[in-house]
């Protein structure tokens, strides 16, 4: 459970999303309270999921969103996030 500085509580569930050549992990952002809310997709820029782009889907998610943050490099393996 996460307090982001609105007030507004929230939850980071790790998502697995299932694809035609495998699976590609991701972060679900979900306002606590009675869903469902609205969803969007925070596509990532070059530098891939990071921790940036979970602080804008927590924002979105303390507004009531459901933000879905999926990892588009999922082929390309482990590497070291982005700063």
């Amino acid at each position: 459970m996460i307090t982001v500085n609105w007030g507004t509580r929230m939850r980071r569930l790790d998502a697995e999303i299932t694809t035609s050549d495998g699976h590609s992990g991701g972060t679900l952002h979900v306002a606590d309270g009675d869903g469902p809310g609205p969803g969007v997709l925070a596509f990532p820029d070059a530098g891939g999921a990071r921790e940036t782009f979970r602080q804008m889907s927590d924002r979105l998610a303390s507004m009531g969103y459901v933000a879905l943050i999926p990892d588009i490099y999922y082929r390309s393996g482990e590497r070291a996030p982005s700063a």
